[in-house]
């Protein structure tokens, strides 16, 4: 709520831009786990970065799409964001482990695929730097209507 309520001020570009590379910075520590190690020294840290890069990006990027939009339209706007971020996941799930090589070597394929993991998340970070050129406040919570009133009066 809170990055929300700063990208609400500031715009989306810089959280768009920061949260990324975050993001990546998370993965890159994701990636220094190996077999032995504890939860509390080599999973928490890159956790806890992974989420808050997350969580300054995800609520502007939404935020920047729904404000995109014309008011009519938010449902369909809020459908294609999720959507794409489904579309997304699939198609990490289905290509990071054969390009980073997962079944040959499990370990190394594993830090291959975090390392181009963060590659991908800074490289949307420079490109939200680049394409966002609006940094003015997104517009305050838009007003959507649910549909026709319950009652409507007949003409006499």
């Amino acid at each position: 709520a809170r990055v929300g309520a700063l990208a609400q001020r500031i715009g989306p570009r810089w959280p768009m831009t920061v949260g990324p590379v975050v993001v990546g910075a998370g993965l890159l520590l994701l990636a220094q786990v190996k077999p032995g190690s504890t939860y509390l020294t080599g999973v928490f840290p890159g956790a806890l970065v992974l989420g808050l890069g997350l969580s300054i990006t995800v609520a502007p990027l939404t935020a920047a799409v729904l404000a995109a939009i014309d008011e009519h339209h938010a449902g369909v706007g809020s459908a294609i964001n999720n959507a794409a971020a489904r579309i997304a996941s699939l198609l990490a799930i289905a290509v990071l482990p054969a390009a980073a090589g997962l079944s040959d070597d499990f370990a190394a394929g594993y830090r291959r695929a975090l390392w181009m993991s963060a590659a991908l998340a800074v490289a949307g970070g420079a490109l939200a730097c680049i394409t966002i050129r609006d940094s003015h406040p997104n517009r305050p919570g838009a007003r959507v209507p649910v549909g026709p009133p319950c009652i409507v009066s007949s003409p006499s």
